[in-house]
């Protein structure tokens, strides 16, 4: 094998090499982070739901959080 066809072969490995290393990094890649959502404690019942979906009351300095209208109002009357 002459060395021209030696380095025509080095050549084309090394580009072979190339593409493959991008496709492996391109792949790699992170996807574009998604919104990240709290997840909240409500206090009647104990169930964890994303912040968007609870229902919030403020109590002074604090805001609770309750899955649903019930837990809201069952949290109500016991307060009192």
């Amino acid at each position: 094998m002459g060395p021209l066809l030696k380095l025509l072969g080095m050549a084309l490995a090394y580009w072979a090499f190339r593409k493959v290393a991008a496709q492996l990094k391109e792949s790699s890649a992170r996807p574009p982070e998604e919104k990240r959502e709290w997840i909240v404690r409500d206090p009647v019942c104990d169930t964890y739901i994303p912040q968007s979906r609870a229902i919030s009351m403020k109590v002074g300095t604090q805001t609770l959080y309750f899955c649903s209208e019930e837990c809201r109002r069952k949290h109500q009357e016991c307060a009192r």
